[in-house]
């Protein structure tokens, strides 16, 4: 019997040089990660961390707004026991919200007090206190829309209590509401801009818009904050703010007189009344200047002798003047809908002057005056939008769905040129408001500008529109993959390219088509992302079924990291590399971002990162390996090369055959560069993963193998 005969063996090496960044798909090549956190392309072709994240702003859990509550003191004495009562009065309250009772009780006269909770008159907290200071936390209901509380004060014997004294014992009585969540962010002008509740902070000034919030606002809603000149607009809200002068207020605007006299007549553009002769045929004898009101044919002409003819006149207004109103929240130039006798000018009408309780539009009444009693009112409306943006000095909106009653749309719209608060002025010039109906099913997901036009989204379509003003306008629809529900924020302009999540994977765009660029993060679904842009990387946090996924594609470069599981709710950024991500009530910094909008900034300690390598199989060439040789091979060395900065920590760790992951090396850094070696143990493959702490860089991973028989 004859043994297979076996060469001198031939040492080869494999060199991993080159770090590749996440790989989620089954098979892997040399230099790609099969897991990751927190790992960076900063100093690529290196394996290195990201930088430490700034927490810019944390507005942190002691942030509160008071309220205001009236008490009520009962008593109740007898020789067994002695009972006060304090009653609040009743609070309005929307949504879910966090208060805090506070208050404290003589601890002389009281033994114990129990405190009562009631949402829509039941209780549903009860807490009883043996501390003579006293705080109770609780969290309304959903659908809580009133709140009361009661105290409930014991003493220590009936003899000891006066309820004269209740205010004496029960004192420092305090109601707080948390505020949950920053609703919005904004970079403006180098400042920060935020929605907390129903404020607004940019950079030291505070702007309060609770009064223009609807009664049903529930204080925690995402707003969308967008840039259009001097102005910050929120947006689904309606609400303005000039960052120069401080001004604010709501996009639209509406009043109503219950009750009102109002009273109608035919004027020239600056309300002055014509007085004109109402017929159906012309008057005989008339002066040189007299009007005509013709009403067979619904015109308003002025008689020239010189001409010794009846002259139409091209315009004819109408002046309203309304008992009690005050249209100082209108403008010249606002599209107005009201609710007059007048059908004919209720929708849409331009007003031409307004003055106190009068307005000017154009118009045309079969009657030189008229007059009714109702119950009047006028409206600047802004429409229902799903999402919005900025695009040749307009703002663009689009919306899908229910408008009032069965009314249901499916459109897109702009505002008159310069003019965010008008939404429907079609006066036929060139600034005119647009509108645009759909005929594609669906709802939109999604709005953005880029290259100058502004697009919209459905999930298989995408809308462009071309032109630069209302008759010039074309629609250009696409027919490919559009953005994911819910992902609308993951639209970002980086550089000439528009990067967006779809539903399958996340798209480039470049003018023409879009392009995936998510192979490597293979067939996982992935919703809810949100994005930014910051150093030609794109910054994006999404959801892998329940967990938080925050990830890093560098395009320049074409990869993927992941580098922890924040859940950022909001990006902001500008063009000078600064990116800015809210989550509850903090802000980070990413990319180039300082502390340049002078807010709390506070640098991580410490990063913690790790990074799990491909599979390495020692017995034979598989589709794991880029060896094509069907000869068995051994590994005999692995060599890591790393630069492990003073303070720094390298851990390197060997899983074999799929088993739990061994400690092998451990370094600490001391200013020097490292090259440590292990030998794997015999098995069929093992898998290398490395951990560290703070800053490192490895250069090289080199496996010697020893090369065997092909059976």
């Amino acid at each position: 019997m004859y043994l297979p005969q076996v060469e001198v063996n031939q040492n080869k090496a494999n060199y991993i040089s080159q770090f590749l960044g996440l790989n989620l798909n089954p098979v892997l090549g040399d230099g790609e990660f099969s897991d990751m956190e927190n790992l960076s392309s900063d100093n690529f072709p290196l394996l290195s961390p990201r930088k430490k994240r700034n927490l810019a702003l944390n507005i942190g859990k002691s942030t509160w707004d008071s309220k205001t509550l009236t008490w009520t003191e009962t008593a109740e004495v007898d020789v067994s026991k002695a009972v006060g009562t304090y009653t609040s009065s009743t609070l309005a309250i929307t949504g879910r919200d966090t208060y805090k009772l506070n208050f404290e009780y003589d601890d002389d006269v009281i033994s114990h007090v129990k405190v009562f909770v009631k949402e829509n008159n039941k209780v549903t907290t009860e807490q009883t206190f043996m501390d003579p200071t006293c705080e109770l936390i609780f969290v309304t209901d959903t659908a809580t829309t009133s709140l009361s509380v009661e105290i409930v004060a014991y003493a220590i014997s009936p003899e000891d209590f006066d309820p004269d004294d209740m205010t004496n014992y029960i004192t420092n009585r305090t109601l707080k509401v948390q505020i949950a969540v920053i609703r919005g962010i904004l970079c403006k002008d180098n400042k920060l801009a935020y929605m907390l509740g129903q404020k607004m902070y940019y950079g030291t000034t505070e702007v309060n818009f609770s009064t223009y919030f609807p009664a049903d606002d529930d204080k925690v809603s995402d707003l969308q904050l967008i840039s259009f000149g001097v102005f910050i607009l929120v947006f689904p809200t309606g609400l303005w703010f000039n960052t120069k002068d401080g001004s604010y207020g709501k996009l639209g605007a509406y009043i109503k007189v219950e009750g009102a006299a109002v009273s109608y007549s035919i004027c020239n553009s600056e309300g002055t009344a014509y007085n004109p002769t109402v017929s159906a045929t012309a008057p005989a004898n008339p002066n040189d200047g007299d009007y005509w009101l013709n009403t067979t044919e619904q015109g308003l002409y002025i008689w020239y002798n010189s001409m010794s003819t009846w002259q139409p006149i091209a315009t004819s207004y109408i002046k309203i003047e309304v008992t009690g109103a005050d249209f100082d929240s209108f403008e010249v130039g606002d599209a107005v809908f009201m609710n007059t006798k007048l059908a004919d000018i209720n929708e849409g009408s331009i007003i031409r002057a307004v003055s106190g309780n009068a307005i000017i539009v154009e118009g045309f009444m079969e009657a030189a005056t008229d007059s009714e009693t109702i119950d009047f009112e006028c409206e600047r409306r802004i429409p229902k939008l799903d999402f919005v943006c900025v695009a040749q000095n307009r703002v663009w909106g689009c919306y899908a769905g229910k408008i009032s009653g069965s009314d249901v749309v499916n459109e897109i719209y702009c505002t008159k040129q310069g003019d965010p608060t008008n939404w429907y002025v079609y006066d036929g010039i060139s600034t005119d408001s647009y509108a645009l109906s759909l005929g594609d099913d669906g709802d939109f997901t999604g709005a953005v500008t880029f290259q100058g036009y502004p697009m919209f989204f459905k999930e298989n379509v995408v809308y462009k529109i071309y032109g630069s003003y209302p008759a010039a306008y074309q629609l250009v629809t696409y027919d490919c993959r559009g953005v994911q529900k819910g992902s609308e924020k993951s639209l970002c302009v980086l550089g000439e390219l528009l990067i967006y999540k779809s539903i399958k994977d996340f798209c480039v765009w470049d003018g023409s088509t879009p392009s995936r660029i998510s192979d490597n993060l293979g067939d996982n679904i992935f919703t809810n992302a949100v994005a930014g842009v910051a150093l030609n990387k794109y910054y994006v946090s999404m959801k892998k079924g329940d967990e938080s996924w925050f990830m890093v594609y560098d395009i320049t470069k074409g990869l993927w990291h992941r580098e922890d599981s924040l859940d950022i709710e909001q990006f902001t950024y500008n063009n000078q590399g600064q990116l800015y991500g809210k989550n509850g009530l903090n802000i980070y910094g990413f990319g180039l971002a300082s502390d340049d909008f002078g807010l709390t900034n506070q640098e991580e300690i410490h990063v913690h990162w790790s990074a799990t390598l491909s599979k390495q199989y020692s017995q034979r060439s598989t589709q794991y390996r880029t060896y094509t040789s069907l000869e068995k091979v051994k590994p005999s060395k692995v060599i890591i090369r790393a630069d492990v900065p003073y303070n720094s920590e390298l851990t390197v760790y060997v899983s074999y055959d799929d088993k739990p992951f061994e400690n092998v090396i451990e370094i600490r850094g001391n200013e020097n560069s490292h090259e440590f070696t292990f030998t794997p143990v015999r098995c069929d493959h093992y898998q290398i993963k490395l951990e560290g702490r703070d800053d490192c860089k490895v250069y090289l991973i080199q496996t010697e193998f020893q090369q065997g028989s092909v059976k």
